[in-house]
């Protein structure tokens, strides 16, 4: 932490203000809402700020794309929801978004393109009637 007593209070609350308006961008992936989010996080915490759990939790919740509701939903009644660290929900909402693109790819409805290339990488194809 550079600068002087009053520089370091303007950074913080010019940290503080970014994490109040923070939003996800438009074609943002649940990552890279992750990343942005977890990076603000960090450099708050730097500065001496920081949040309840409970409270960013709901904030990348909210953030979240449309496909991931039902999820979120599920996950935020959870008991351990306002304990969970923002890790382990992202986790657990990245493996659901990439269940269901595994599920379009393997039941139809989902088309290949460079986003879900790496997820035929991990689907499993079993083979039946070998001669």
């Amino acid at each position: 932490m550079e600068g002087t007593k009053d520089v370091r209070k303007n950074r913080l609350d010019i940290l503080t203000s970014q994490y109040e308006a923070f939003k996800s961008l438009p074609g943002e992936s649940i990552t890279q809402v992750f990343e942005r989010l977890n990076m603000l996080l960090n450099e708050l915490s730097i500065h001496g700020k920081t949040y309840h759990q409970r409270e960013v939790n709901k904030k990348f919740i909210l953030l979240l794309p449309h496909h991931l509701e039902n999820k979120a939903s599920s996950v935020r009644e959870r008991v351990e929801f306002e304990t969970m660290t923002l890790e382990k929900l992202y986790g657990k909402l990245k493996t659901h978004e990439i269940e269901q693109e595994q599920r379009k790819i393997i039941y139809g409805g989902g088309t290949i393109d460079s986003k879900n290339v790496e997820l035929l990488k991990t689907t499993a194809l079993v083979a039946s009637g070998i001669k």
